[in-house]
């Protein structure tokens, strides 16, 4: 049985589904921000039991699994967060490391080219270089095993430092719309 549903942000691809989920379960936790739990109601669903992951960071299932919740406003959504699952050491990022891809492959095996395909999403979907760095330093205290994108491939351990680096030193919205701003 579903007993919770994580809504990392309010677009369609993650939030959409939500009405038939609560139909499955209606007792599921949503697990959100108070930023998206502000716009999920658009969505067509009543009332529900939802987890604020601002106030309570951390989640534990009845399995006795436990997940960490990482706000990451601004990227691309001011309410946006990514989940550590502790215990694979598995960090499920959203849409951040999304890869726009014609030729997909399970996981990253080459990242220096695979950067081209986040370019395609990060350059112009994600704030500032403020906000990736931000994210980035909230981030290392986890030992990240493989992050899991939303939409892309899998960065496996092989490559998790590069993909840190890649958000670390992202030149990315406003950045590009206001060059002369920038320190």
């Amino acid at each position: 049985m579903v007993s919770g549903l994580i809504i990392c942000h309010q677009d369609p691809d993650v939030a959409a589904s939500m009405p038939q989920w609560l139909e499955v379960n209606p007792e599921m936790a949503v697990l959100t921000t108070p930023r998206t739990q502000v716009l999920l109601p658009y969505y067509g669903v009543g009332k529900y039991h939802w987890h604020d992951v601002v106030e309570e960071p951390s989640y534990t299932f009845k399995s006795g699994k436990r997940i960490h919740f990482t706000e990451a406003p601004y990227l691309h959504f001011a309410g946006a967060f990514t989940s550590f699952d502790e215990s694979s050491g598995f960090l499920f990022s959203g849409d951040i490391w999304a890869a726009i891809q014609l030729e997909w492959r399970l996981i990253v095996d080459d990242f220096e080219a695979h950067e081209s395909v986040l370019d395609l999403f990060h350059v112009d979907y994600m704030a500032s270089n403020i906000a990736c760095r931000g994210y980035i330093e909230k981030i290392r205290q986890y030992r990240i095993n493989a992050i899991l994108p939303q939409h892309g491939s899998i960065i496996d351990s092989n490559n998790v430092d590069h993909a840190l680096h890649y958000l670390e030193y992202l030149v990315c919205g406003t950045d590009i719309i206001y060059p002369y701003l920038t320190t």
